[in-house]
């Protein structure tokens, strides 16, 4: 699944056994990619999606604000060859996780917060077992 634009709000879907196993740009963002400004995601579960790369669950490109409201992330794989953001990989503006559940994710770990602005968050999340490098939290390259 693709967002993009302005003020988007997505709730309450599943996405479920997704693959980004393409090229280029393909081997992104299994589950969903979000690339659009002030985008929210509330109440949605993300699970047994793949990535070639990294994002298994979700890619967020956005220079803007995404935020990520009470969403499961479970049972995601991205590339063994990940260094981090398996299941989730947050990139540039400011992102956020608020009260979601992050388990059981493989190859490249939880999330990687990569050349955002220094200013994201993450806020009351259960983040637990997941596996492989960078497997709880990676941050690189942000804005001081």
């Amino acid at each position: 699944m693709r967002m993009s634009g302005a003020n988007t709000l997505l709730s309450g879907f599943h996405i479920i056994g997704a693959n980004a196993n393409g090229g280029g740009g393909n081997n992104l963002g299994g589950g969903m990619i979000v690339s659009g400004n002030n985008v929210d995601v509330h109440e949605c579960r993300f699970y047994g999606n793949q990535a070639a790369v990294a994002g298994a669950a979700i890619l967020a490109t956005s220079g803007g604000v995404s935020r990520f409201v009470h969403c499961i992330v479970t049972g995601n794989q991205g590339s063994p060859s990940t260094i981090g953001g398996g299941a989730i990989e947050l990139q540039n503006g400011t992102p956020g996780l608020f009260g979601c559940v992050i388990l059981n994710n493989t190859s490249g770990g939880a999330v990687r917060f990569l050349n955002t602005t220094g200013s994201e968050i993450l806020a009351n999340c259960i983040i637990r077992g997941n596996a492989g490098a960078g497997s709880t939290l990676e941050g690189q390259g942000q804005s001081p």
